[in-house]
């Protein structure tokens, strides 16, 4: 892993300082896996943190939230209310899902099979249907398709990595 100071926020749960002073927890790992099976990389936003949590293998879940301290559980709710985006395994896509408090309302499936991914659903195109669903999102909008394309190239471990930034969840920096 990359950094130093490991220090243990709740049993089970270790939270190690990285390099650019976010802040990343390994979840239990079978000890036939190749990678991590879940992890979580938050960063300190004022009197809050931005986090941003992974798990899976062939289909990896990921969901980004904004708590008020550091989570003492890399994966909340089975569904969450709001949005969230599984990514596949190398050059197999990304599903992008929207979820209200009675399960999943829409989904946005991109291929990458045919060609380059298509643009991920915008903040503002997510804000417009959580207003006309009066939805009240657990979670928080990040560029799926950039998050993608970083995560495709190595595994679950590279949401730990400097290619893993703020920037590039915020659909800062242009997708290759």
């Amino acid at each position: 892993m990359l950094g130093a100071n490991t220090n243990p926020i709740e049993p089970g749960l270790t939270w190690e300082t990285l390099k650019n002073g976010s802040r990343m927890a390994v979840g239990p790992t079978d000890e036939n896996a190749t990678e991590a099976a879940s992890l979580i990389r938050c960063w300190k936003t004022g009197t809050a943190f931005d986090c941003v949590a992974i798990q899976g293998g062939e289909w990896k879940d990921v969901r980004r939230t904004q708590p008020a301290a550091l989570p003492t559980k890399i994966w909340g709710a089975p569904v969450p209310i709001g949005y969230d985006c599984s990514i596949g395994h190398r050059a197999s896509g990304y599903q992008e899902h929207i979820s209200g408090k009675n399960g999943q309302l829409t989904d946005h499936i991109v291929s990458s099979l045919m060609g380059p991914m298509e643009a991920s659903w915008s903040q503002s195109f997510l804000k417009r249907y959580f207003d006309a669903n009066s939805i009240k999102p657990e979670t928080v909008w990040y560029d799926c398709r950039a998050l993608a394309q970083v995560i495709q190239e190595g595994s679950n471990g590279t949401l730990g990595s400097s290619g893993v930034t703020r920037e590039l969840l915020d659909g800062e920096i242009p997708v290759r």
